[in-house]
């Protein structure tokens, strides 16, 4: 693919603009194009869409109900508390209008703690006795994650929540409840699951 060369008018070096290109040019550099901020937001809705179709393709047999938050084993406790604190924390920083500090915050938890702790650790219970458990587990952290990261990335969270409509129609903890027509409508009408040790509020 022939690439089109420009001249830096500064230094009158040539080099082609920002791509995204097919392949590397051997004699041209590439104009870097934008923050690093863009590569890592790009990365971040690449893991969320990686983990959220992993789910959407272990949801064979997905049969809401109820769970008991204090009876659920160690990680999934973990998981679900770290979940809670992390919507707190989000809900004060929006309010603070700390924006910046509040995507960070939703970043470090879905890819760190739910992406590559969690989802993988669940691979192996989705294979065994205890798949139904882990299934509604990872449906409602995967909701709690949309409605936070809603307003920072709404279509990408919009996509995936029609998508989790159509598999897991009725999810959330302790107690499933049938999901909105939008993440827009659900946001703020979030409830904290017993045993948790913070409020799970957005809005």
């Amino acid at each position: 693919m022939r690439t089109k060369k420009l001249t830096c008018p500064k230094c009158k070096k040539p080099f082609r603009p920002g791509g995204p290109w097919p392949d590397n040019d051997p004699e041209l550099p590439t104009a870097k194009q934008g923050s690093d901020k863009f590569d890592m937001g790009r990365n971040f809705a690449n893991k969320l869409w990686n983990a959220a179709r992993f789910l959407l393709m272990n949801l064979e047999g997905y049969a809401p109900g109820a769970v008991k938050v204090d009876e659920l084993p160690l990680e999934d406790r973990w998981i679900l508390s770290r979940l809670a604190t992390t919507s707190a924390q989000v809900t004060k920083l929006l309010d603070d209008y700390q924006f910046s500090e509040g995507i960070r915050a939703i970043y470090d938890f879905t890819w760190s703690e739910f992406c590559d702790w969690y989802v993988e650790m669940a691979k192996g219970r989705l294979r065994g006795d205890g798949r139904a458990t882990i299934q509604r587990v990872l449906a409602g952290v995967l909701d709690g994650i949309l409605r936070m990261v809603q307003p920072f990335m709404p279509f990408v969270a919009e996509s995936i929540w029609q998508a989790l409509g159509e598999s897991a129609f009725e999810r959330g903890l302790p107690a499933p409840e049938p999901a909105t027509e939008s993440v827009c409508v659900r946001r703020g009408r979030a409830t904290r699951p017993r045993g948790a040790t913070s409020r799970w509020k957005l809005a």
